[in-house]
């Protein structure tokens, strides 16, 4: 609880809700983005630039390190917005707008297709 994951506990009682639930999910991944963030940019403003330096590399090739997502958006609300898209025709459109709504669904990209 004192790391705000207290929506483990949710179900163990016989009190709580889906919305009680999602906002407490939500809550905890946008503590730990910012968890995540912070270990980015340390990383990215001391340890990289040293080992960069300490291997007498170009600075322009310096890497630096981004985390991913960390909670995907419901499919049920995805789903409604795709089959609206999708109605509208945008989703055979090969834009990087779909190629987005894919990777949202976990679904693969066409290999054929350049966004």
């Amino acid at each position: 609880m004192s790391m705000l994951a207290d929506f483990i506990m949710l179900g163990q009682q016989n009190v709580g809700s889906f919305a009680l639930a999602s906002s407490k999910t939500m809550i905890f991944a946008m503590a730990l983005g910012s968890i995540m963030n912070s270990i980015c940019g340390v990383i990215n403003q001391y340890a990289i630039p040293r080992l960069w330096e300490l291997n007498d590399l170009p600075r322009e090739l310096m890497p630096y390190m981004v985390h991913g997502d960390i909670e995907s958006p419901p499919l049920e609300e995805v789903a409604s917005y795709v089959s609206a898209l999708a109605s509208s025709g945008i989703l055979n459109s090969g834009t990087a707008l779909e190629r987005k709504l894919l990777e949202i669904g976990n679904l693969p990209v066409p290999e054929n297709q350049d966004f």
